[in-house]
């Protein structure tokens, strides 16, 4: 008996959502829901202020829309103005309770705002109730957990968020690159906790996953060196040098792991190369760089000249 006179509140409760959701939106005019659809039509192109220029126009008149107040408050939220954002997004699921992905774009702010817990919670109810992709509200938790400072956590949602992400279309649009985000990411997580084999795994695996990206080579040739394969971590330095022969922070960190495996000949070619294509005034980290050079190689006069010039930047 009590069970099912529960069950008809959660029905009436459902309807009267339903019903004042239905009656905020039909109390706007045909003029003002033209305005409306201009700012949803920003929104979508993700031109946020343009779409606040709309939605602003109409708000004085629909205070109680909540599809106004939701585009408004994620709106405001890809901006900046997380207080604004807040405010409106707390009033629209007020009127709209079952506006699943509103709770995940509440999520996003609560978790930027150090507000952990209550961002979890919205994430759980975004998944519940079809809120997005089911792989990126779970990259959301784990990004969370590392804010959190609970790696573990944050390893165990990112794992579950790539193999979710790699059961859907590969040749979706932006497929390459949310797999690429996601697998540094969890390189970076793995370095952090010193397992530098699985690092380095997940960085050749974004690599892998699609076209030439230097900053992608640079991570993975950091993570060789860290770990003294120096001759890996040269090669990578070799593959972004041949796409970009100008690159001076190459050039340097090439030099480095010449220098580290010995090959003194090299290094000074390739620290030249970068004193060389260095954009910059301050040298004197190049300068100190060859004077250890020349230091192997037994030129002490060239490398005291090099220090004092280093000394001067």
């Amino acid at each position: 008996m009590i069970e099912r006179s529960t069950q008809r509140k959660t029905i009436i409760l459902i309807l009267l959502t339903v019903f004042s959701t239905s009656l905020s939106a039909a109390a706007m005019s045909p003029q003002d829901r033209k305005i409306l659809n201009m700012g949803n039509i920003y929104f979508e192109k993700k031109a946020y202020f343009r779409a606040i220029e709309y939605y602003d126009k109409i708000y004085p008149r629909n205070r109680n829309n909540a599809e106004l107040l939701l585009k408004r408050g994620r709106s405001y939220s890809k901006i900046g103005y997380d207080e604004k954002a807040l405010k409106d997004l707390n009033l629209g699921l007020k009127l709209n309770p079952t506006y699943g992905e509103a709770y995940k774009w509440r999520g996003d702010i609560l978790a930027v705002t150090g507000q952990y817990d209550r961002a979890l919670k919205d994430y759980d109810y975004a998944e519940k109730h079809h809120g997005g992709n089911l792989w990126s509200i779970t990259n959301k938790r784990a990004k969370v957990y590392i804010l959190m400072g609970k790696p573990d956590q944050a390893l165990s949602y990112l794992t579950k968020a790539i193999e979710i992400h790699r059961k859907t279309k590969k040749n979706s649009s932006g497929f390459v690159e949310d797999e690429r985000l996601l697998l540094t990411t969890r390189s970076g997580l793995h370095q952090n906790r010193g397992d530098y084999k699985s690092a380095i795994k997940d960085m050749t695996d974004a690599i892998k996953s699609g076209a030439f990206r230097d900053d992608l080579y640079l991570r993975r040739a950091e993570l060789f060196f860290t770990t003294k394969h120096f001759q890996e971590a040269f090669k990578d330095y070799s593959t972004i040098l041949s796409k970009n022969p100008v690159d001076e922070t190459a050039w340097e960190k090439r030099a480095e792991a010449a220098l580290a495996m010995g090959n003194l000949s090299r290094a000074l070619l390739d620290v030249n190369k970068a004193l060389e294509c260095y954009p910059g005034e301050n040298l004197g980290r190049l300068y100190r760089l060859r004077a250890r050079v020349y230091d192997k190689q037994g030129k002490k006069d060239l490398a005291d000249k090099d220090r004092v010039r280093a000394s001067k930047f």
